[in-house]
């Protein structure tokens, strides 16, 4: 009768351990999420804080629009010269089935536009028809 006893105790305390979690509850999970937030604030090159620009949970439907921060609408803009593509020669200096060949005339032909042509670059491309 002992033995039955304890069998029957051992089977009920095998199966209450075996309902515990085995995996990290959520409280350890957000513990170590908290230690590893860095309070610093996160500011850019530009001296903006990340921080105030982001949302929170709370933040849901405060804003009816979206609205851009003043600090990315100062975009810098840059003009470059219009220029006509179409405009000066066209001319073929190789004409060869050999791949090597033609990118070496190419990179020579390279090489010396930019000792000899001064202020002016000329595009070269090496064009192969199938």
């Amino acid at each position: 009768m002992k033995n039955y006893l304890f069998v029957f105790i051992s089977v009920i305390a095998i199966a209450l351990a075996s309902c515990s979690s085995t995996e990290q509850t959520v409280q350890d999970v957000m513990d170590n999420a908290q230690e590893n937030y860095s309070e610093k604030e996160a500011i850019t090159e530009s001296g903006v804080n990340l921080d105030d620009l982001r949302t929170q949970l709370s933040d849901s439907y405060a804003y009816r629009e979206n609205q851009i921060p003043q600090q990315f609408n100062q975009i810098k803009e840059e003009e470059k010269p219009e220029r006509n593509l179409y405009e000066g020669y066209r001319i073929q200096i190789f004409s060869s089935e050999n791949v090597a060949n033609a990118d070496t005339v190419a990179g020579n032909f390279r090489a010396w536009a930019d000792t000899t042509l001064v202020g002016y670059q000329p595009e070269t491309y090496v064009f192969f028809k199938t």
